[in-house]
């Protein structure tokens, strides 16, 4: 008895799967649980239409002896099933687009369900992986030349099936139409979870994006309080800095730089879709920090330490080494801005590495 054949026994209970979608906890589980339903309804509906049967040993002789009939066997049987998960993937396109309201969702999960049952199917019946990849490329063709309608999704069951007795037919018929072919499936109940899960998917990015908003509103203060309290230690250690023209203002220039180089992990450590937002809010913190006489207003060095960086960072052609590369410019820009220099000395190399290596330590996971 194959696995598939397992499931049958026991799965084709009405409510099984309704009752197994309301523990899925993630859409992706929730996938995976439809195109389980979709493989057991093929497989009940397959086994009304009584294709050619052969057990294990007979396959294996096949298999040894007559290649030939061992493939035509698997491609009777296979396509069959690549028809039978078409016709339920298409009324359960048709009813979710009816009865349900899961907006632009639907074509994608329809998409999925073929795909991933195609996967389960091939699992369930314990393929060889080239008869697993046969059978992809078969249900990919099926899928990109869909059934017209209804009709036409019965009619290459029946045609990859074959001749059929009357009486068989009548039977597939009243399990595929009569009986609705979607009652072990339960899309209802799908859509309802899917939608209760997308419900929970919105609050959890909206909890998110709140925390995150208020991360990038404190960021500013934030890196003044971390500078401040890092200052007199690097004055110990470079007392160099003392004696530098614009060190009065090293605060300043380091927490603009602190600022940008935390804002570089928002292209690690965020989505994309919430990057923009998070840079917008902390540039108007920004704009709320005085700056010193001699210096522009944060905006602007916030802007100059993007030229900086952007410029630069395009000549490494070794994208791996970019990251680090653009910690090494931060650090660079900050001794620059306190030196009134074009080009830093070695112990200015010293000392910006130094920066480099604050700005990247204290800055990881800080949108974690």
């Amino acid at each position: 008895m194959t696995d598939l054949e397992s499931l049958l026994s026991w799965a084709t209970q009405r409510g099984h799967y309704g009752k197994q979608y309301e523990s899925a906890q993630t859409r992706d589980e929730l996938m995976v649980l439809l195109s389980d339903a979709v493989v057991i309804s093929a497989g009940g509906i397959v086994k009304v239409l009584r294709p050619p049967e052969r057990g294990l040993f007979i396959l294996w002789v096949m298999k040894k002896v007559s290649r030939r009939s061992y493939e035509h066997y698997l491609e009777i049987i296979h396509g069959l099933f690549v028809q039978t998960i078409l016709y339920l993937t298409y009324e359960l396109r048709e009813f979710l687009k009816s009865q349900c309201e899961l907006k632009g969702d639907v074509d994608n999960i329809v998409l999925k369900a073929s795909v991933y049952a195609a996967s389960a199917f091939g699992i369930y019946t314990r393929m060889q992986e080239d008869e697993k990849r046969k059978f992809r490329e078969m249900m990919i063709r099926a899928i990109e030349n869909p059934p017209k309608d209804s009709a036409d999704a019965l009619y290459q069951i029946q045609k990859a099936r074959g001749p059929v007795p009357n009486k068989v037919l009548a039977t597939f018929l009243k399990a595929a139409v009569l009986d609705g072919p979607l009652s072990l499936i339960e899309p209802l109940v799908f859509a309802q979870k899917w939608k209760a899960l997308a419900d929970q998917t919105n609050d959890k990015n909206e909890r998110k994006q709140k925390n995150l908003e208020e991360k990038a509103k404190g960021l500013v203060f934030a890196a003044r309080v971390l500078i401040g309290a890092l200052h007199p230690r690097l004055n110990i250690r470079y007392p160099e800095l003392l004696t530098l023209p614009q060190d009065k203002d090293f605060i300043y220039f380091a927490t603009i730089a602190f600022v940008y180089a935390t804002c570089i992990h928002l292209h690690f450590d965020v989505e994309e879709s919430m990057r923009t937002l998070l840079e917008k809010v902390v540039q108007a913190e920004l704009t709320q920090y005085p700056h010193p006489p001699n210096a522009m207003n944060a905006t602007d060095e916030y802007a100059s330490i993007h030229r900086f960086i952007s410029q630069k960072i395009l000549k490494e052609p070794d994208r791996k080494k970019r990251g680090q590369l653009m910690f090494d410019l931060a650090g660079k820009w900050v001794v620059l801005k306190i030196t009134d220099e074009m080009h830093l000395n070695e112990r200015g190399t010293e000392i910006a590495r130094a920066f480099s290596d604050i700005f990247m330590k204290e800055t990881a996971g800080y949108w974690k």
